[in-house]
């Protein structure tokens, strides 16, 4: 419902539902709720900012930066689905399962993002890797 909301409505919307994000009275599972529907905007500008929201580690709890990425993966998905000839994406358990694969990846790659990208650093091309045997 809210997610219609975000995408239907006008902009307000939005910025209703990110205020109350921050109410002391929501809980974490409200929270995440929201953060899926707050990606449901078709306004890039606002696409942006909750990105750059799930980066930042303060607007959007590090845990739960997981959530916008997989809700932005998911909408991906289901568009490119549809874009190759499907009407909608399928409502099956195996792309549900493909898409919660997804997100953890997605999860997994957030938190330990730095550490890969500075064992990536210290490799030098064409060079083997003590890492990889």
């Amino acid at each position: 419902m809210f997610c219609y909301g975000v995408r239907h409505g006008p902009v307000e919307n939005w910025h209703y539902l990110r205020g109350l994000y921050d109410h002391p009275e929501i809980t974490t599972s409200d929270q995440r709720m929201i953060l899926r529907s707050l990606a449901c905007t078709k306004y890039e500008e606002l696409v942006e900012r909750l990105l750059a929201m799930a980066l930042d580690g303060k607007s959007v709890r590090p845990q739960d930066g997981f959530v916008v990425f997989g809700a932005f993966g998911r909408r991906w998905v289901r568009q490119l689905y549809a874009d190759v000839g499907g009407k909608d994406a399928p409502e099956s358990a195996a792309f549900e399962r493909a898409i919660e694969r997804a997100q953890i990846n997605i999860a997994w790659m957030a938190l330990h993002a730095d550490e890969v990208g500075g064992v990536l650093k210290t490799l030098t091309v064409g060079e083997p890797s003590s890492l990889l045997f």
